[in-house]
Formats: structure tokens, sequence, C-alpha cells
């Protein structure tokens, strides 16, 4: 089962990784990146134990409106 839960969370949320695929750039710009849009609001950051999570939903609305911006 919770290898379940774990699929479930990973179609949820972004990790760090995921946003240097999505965008072809290092971890250290990724994470200026977040700490940047979190401060804004921009979408939800949230922890999972260590590691950083971005909610899927809100990040793709807000890249759906800036598409061209890193």
């Amino acid at each position: 089962m919770a290898g379940v839960t774990q699929s479930i969370m990973e179609c949820r949320n972004y990790s760090v990784q995921d946003i240097m695929n999505i965008y072809g750039v290092g971890e250290e710009s990724v994470r200026n990146f977040i700490k940047k849009h979190q401060k804004n609001n921009d979408f939800r950051v949230f922890m999972v134990g260590k590691y950083l999570r971005i909610d899927k939903n809100s990040f793709e609305d807000w890249y759906n409106n800036h598409p061209n911006e890193f």
C-alpha cells in the first residue's frame, strides 16, 4: 500500500529534479527560482521530510501564465 500512496503523491507534486528537467537547468538555479516564487506565493511549496515539493496544480497554473520566465 505504501507504494500506491507514494505513486499518488508523485502525481500531485513536483520535486526539485522534476523542475530541473522541465527547464533544463541545474539544482542551484531551481532552488533560487523556488525561493523567489515561494516568497511571492506564486505557487505552493512544501516539505516532505527533508525534500522540497511543489504543488503540481498551482505550479502548472502559474507556468501557463508565465511560460518563458526563469
